[in-house]
């Protein structure tokens, strides 16, 4: 990765990473593609990370060679809010990037392909972020409790707590869905916010996606659940199937984990 001053803002830096994807066909043609990190993102470990690039490459099995361009610097905020808008700037910056973008891509293209490096969009359900904590664990490593707002089905919109690991990050480990201390009508008319709002968790529900499939299994055992019986969790992670199975289900439950900094 090289820094150059950013075209449009020549008082600040722009971070260029080029990305080789491990994975590519030799068989086939090249393909090459540039992203713009998302504003105030550019700490994120999906961005600033060997393991986190790696997943972008895996997650674009077309593309041979990805060009990353981000925010140089290292005072970023610790919240992220998604732009409400479109962002006039992003599409400046593109079009005086795309030479750089055409200069890095393999020598082995031609001149026409050379000339189509098209600028992808990261897009995920994330509305805005909030970083809780961060620590290092034995066993897991590095490791990162958020809260974040998150867009689901049809535009709804939910806040959760959530657990990633820096080795992984572009896999979230666990999530629970939160909920404001205080009842609607204690908010006044604003909307709940992450960095307004004093949120509590929500344990009632299992909103992690395989969750659900392993509770889901307990009908195995239908006949027996009204008895209180006793689980043992090999893995406890974000706690929220712990937290369920003896809430809602009554189970007396025992957990394990490996690493002490997770719990």
């Amino acid at each position: 990765s090289f820094t150059i001053p950013n075209p449009i803002s020549p008082l600040h830096l722009l971070r260029v990473a080029v990305l080789d994807s491990p994975v590519h066909s030799t068989d086939s043609s090249p393909r090459v593609a540039a992203i713009l990190v998302p504003k105030h993102r550019e700490t994120d470990w999906i961005f600033s990370t060997e393991s986190g690039h790696l997943q972008l490459l895996l997650n674009l099995p077309d593309i041979s060679r990805l060009v990353l361009i981000g925010d140089d610097g290292s005072d970023f905020p610790t919240v992220y809010h998604r732009p409400i808008a479109e962002d006039n700037d992003s599409e400046r910056l593109e079009q005086r990037l795309k030479p750089l973008a055409v200069a890095l891509s393999p020598k082995t293209l031609s001149g026409g392909e050379i000339d189509d490096v098209p600028f992808l969009i990261f897009d995920d359900n994330v509305v805005s972020s909030v970083e809780l904590e961060k620590s290092v664990g034995p066993f897991v490593g590095e490791m990162l409790i958020e809260d974040v707002e998150i867009e689901i089905d049809d535009g709804v919109r939910e806040f959760r707590r959530r657990l990633r690991f820096k080795r992984m990050p572009n896999l979230v480990q666990s999530d629970i869905k939160i909920v404001p201390k205080c009842s609607s009508s204690a908010l006044n008319s604003s909307s709940p916010s992450l960095t307004r709002t004093d949120f509590k968790p929500d344990l009632t529900d299992l909103v992690h996606p395989y969750l659900a499939p392993m509770v889901a299994s307990l009908s195995l055992i239908g006949s027996q659940i009204k008895s209180r019986p006793k689980a043992l969790c090999i893995g406890i992670g974000g706690g929220g199937l712990l937290s369920f199975l003896r809430l809602q289900l009554g189970f007396e439950v025992t957990g394990v984990e490996i690493d002490p900094q997770v719990l």
